[in-house]
């Protein structure tokens, strides 16, 4: 039997090395989070929970949730417009000002947005530079950023309006199938595995699509069919590969639950020993900071750990290819099957 590489412990192991070689990564990897931290399953959760609720569509909470701030913030009765317009001539510096609100509201939304994907881009391509042991400046990735920004923005814009959709229509197949007995809702689960498939594989292909924009250099439409390629041979092992990154959002999860937990327990061990007001008062200071400071540095770690696995295995598969671990254990099993051993 031919012995097999394993595919992922040299990634994983090579990707822990080089996040804290690179310590650089921990800035990108901090505000890539804006994008996301839980990476495919952060999304599939945000799947089970829109089929928990009825009429939890996407776009019927969209709607309420416009309509509420109509009803609180317009006179009731009559038309919108003719409400809108009583409000512009007899409140004038009101509404402008919370126009104004609105406006800067938006503008740094739209600077954190910015911030989050050249922040995403710097961290793949000086991932990639330091894995090869190459110099891999802060300002080389934020310029990186920049040069990528509308090509892997609209990479994230198409991933997100992707998931809209499906998220809408499921939640409209969900209202039809509360309505239609069981065969409804047999119809709605079938409906429900193929939107997880779809999802993810939805996902996948936005990160390739964005490794070969800023590793290969492709443009947008280029670098979206070489990301469905690659889908269409390796969808098994990107499952797995999500699957390990879970466990490592997992595990970063029960850390901060144990940070949490004794930053809280922090004061009141003071209060033991030094019943004193202001011994309790620096307690909860330092507590507060730890869980903040374990927060930013977790988070940032996670990320960079995260995005560098991928990045590797996108030049993995790239250059080589790979065998899935479910393949090599199928393959592994199917060989002690009489008559496919070796004579």
């Amino acid at each position: 039997m031919e012995e097999r590489v394993s595919l992922y412990r040299p990634i994983l192991k090579k990707a822990w090395q080089t996040i804290f070689k690179t310590k650089s990564l921990w800035f990108f990897g901090f505000f890539a989070a804006l994008l996301g931290v839980g990476g495919e399953f952060e999304i599939l959760s945000r799947l089970v929970a829109n089929r928990t609720v009825v009429d939890q569509s996407i776009i019927g909470g969209m709607m309420d949730s416009i309509n509420t701030g109509i009803s609180l913030g317009l006179a009731t009765g009559g038309n919108l417009w003719g409400n809108i317009w009583y409000h512009i001539t007899t409140s004038p510096f009101t509404v402008a000002s919370i126009i104004l609100v609105f406006v800067i509201i938006g503008l740094i939304s739209l600077f954190f947005l910015w911030l989050a994907v050249v922040s995403e881009v710097g961290l793949i391509r000086n991932g990639s530079l330091a894995a090869k042991n190459k110099k891999a400046s802060l300002n080389e990735g934020i310029e990186a950023g920049v040069k990528n920004f509308w090509s892997v923005a609209s990479a994230n814009i198409l991933l997100n309006l992707a998931l809209f959709i499906i998220f809408s229509l499921l939640g409209l197949v969900l209202m039809f199938a509360s309505q239609n007995g069981t065969w409804g809702i047999v119809y709605y689960y079938v409906l429900f595995i193929f939107a997880v498939l779809l999802v993810l594989s939805i996902s996948f292909l936005a990160r390739y699509q964005i490794c070969y924009i800023v590793l290969k250099k492709y443009n947008f439409v280029e670098s979206f069919k070489l990301a469905w390629k690659m889908i269409n041979g390796n969808w098994l092992i990107s499952l797995e590969m999500a699957l390990l990154m879970f466990l490592v959002y997992v595990i970063g999860m029960i850390l901060n639950v144990v940070v949490v937990v004794f930053s809280i327990c922090l004061p009141f061990i003071f209060l033991i020993y030094y019943p004193l007001g202001w011994a309790i008062a620096f307690a909860w200071i330092v507590a507060l900071v730890l869980m903040f400071a374990w927060f930013f540095w977790s988070t940032a770690v996670i990320i960079s750990f995260q995005w560098t696995c991928w990045m590797m295995l996108f030049e993995q598969l790239d250059i080589k290819g790979g065998v899935s671990k479910i393949a090599r254990v199928a393959g592994d099993v199917a060989y002690y099957f009489p008559g496919n051993k070796e004579n």
